[in-house]
This record gives structure tokens, sequence and C-alpha cells, in this order.
């Protein structure tokens, strides 16, 4: 197989996956946050999402997951045996650098340190998921790459 499939079905990949794992946690910190009034707290939810660093947050959440894809394809194509490895490295950028963007907006924003915001829940939740989903990603785009060269 060429690298640069191995990068479109990197990339596709894990832009789709990370976008499901957006959507599913977004439904899970909505139901979470809502208590009894779902329909009332639905818009107070969505107006907060509608904030600017969040989108921001989303934007580079979906950039890098489409670019490191595209990187993990490549390295899953050169080395199969160490997709696990890959995933792992890749899951900790993938936490790593909106974290690092997280602690600079509110720096920014609040005009403080943020060292005590970052191994709160949240935080933690976002290792966890992003642990989770390379470990899908790294998956699917290994069955991926068998499924083209099998061809």
């Amino acid at each position: 197989m060429h690298p640069n499939t191995a990068r479109t079905i990197g990339g596709r990949i894990g832009f789709v996956i990370q976008l499901i794992a957006i959507i599913v946690v977004e439904f899970f910190v909505l139901l979470i946050s809502a208590g009894g009034d779902l329909a009332n707290n639905l818009i107070f939810f969505l107006s907060a999402q509608a904030n600017i660093y969040f989108l921001l947050l989303f934007a580079l959440l979906l950039g890098q997951a489409y670019f490191f894809g595209r990187l993990a394809a490549v390295r899953i194509l050169a080395q199969p045996d160490q997709y696990v490895k890959t995933g792992v490295m890749f899951a900790l950028l993938t936490w790593i650098i909106p974290l690092v963007y997280i602690y600079l907006v509110y720096f920014i924003h609040e005009g403080k340190s943020a060292s005590g915001a970052i191994m709160q829940p949240p935080t933690i939740l976002m290792l966890v998921s992003s642990i989770v989903v390379w470990s899908v990603t790294v998956r699917r785009i290994l069955e991926e790459i068998k499924k083209e060269e099998g061809k």
C-alpha cells in the first residue's frame, strides 16, 4: 500500500472517531449537568458551548485527530505490530496539546495560574477518553490497512 493511501485512511478514521467521541462526551456532560430539567438546561448548555474558547478546543481536537491519524497510519503501515505503542503515543499527545491550550486560555482569560485545575475530574476524563479514542482509532486503522492490502 502506498503511504498516501494510508494517510488518507488514517486521517478519515481519526477525524470520524474523534467527532463521535466529542458528541458522546458532550451528550454525557449535558445529561449530568441537566439535573431534572433537560429542556431548560439545554439552552444554557448550548450557550456555554458556543463560547469561542470551546469552539477552538473542538477545532483543535478534530484537527489534531486528522493530522495524528495520518501520522499513525504511516507508522502502522511501516510497523503493524507496534500499533499499540503508536496508539499510546498519540493518546498522550492528544491529551497534552489540549491541556496546554486549556492552561493558556485559563491563564490569559483569568490572569492567574491554572495549576489547580489541571488534575480535576474533567482533565482526567479527557485523558481516559483520549486513550479510549486512540485505542479504537489505531485498531480501526490497522484493520483498514489490512483490508486494503488484501485487495
